[in-house]
């Protein structure tokens, strides 16, 4: 997925798991994605964010979905 994060334009590999609605008692879960693998141009940049930044990335992402 192509993302544009701090004006700076992403490809992001990951993994999206939807939603469920669970039982009465319990809270549904929210949908998630998670981050493997950032791109830039093609260079792999993923050991350079810290989790704050791909926590970040996966929000943006959720959102765009």
């Amino acid at each position: 997925m192509n993302i544009t994060y701090r004006g700076i334009e992403l490809t992001v590999e990951g993994s999206y798991t939807e939603g469920q609605i669970t039982g009465y008692f319990e809270e549904d879960l929210q949908p998630t994605y998670e981050v493997y693998e950032v791109l830039i141009d093609g260079n792999d940049i993923t050991v350079l964010l810290d989790m704050q930044q791909i926590e970040e990335i996966e929000s943006l992402i959720l959102e765009s979905l």
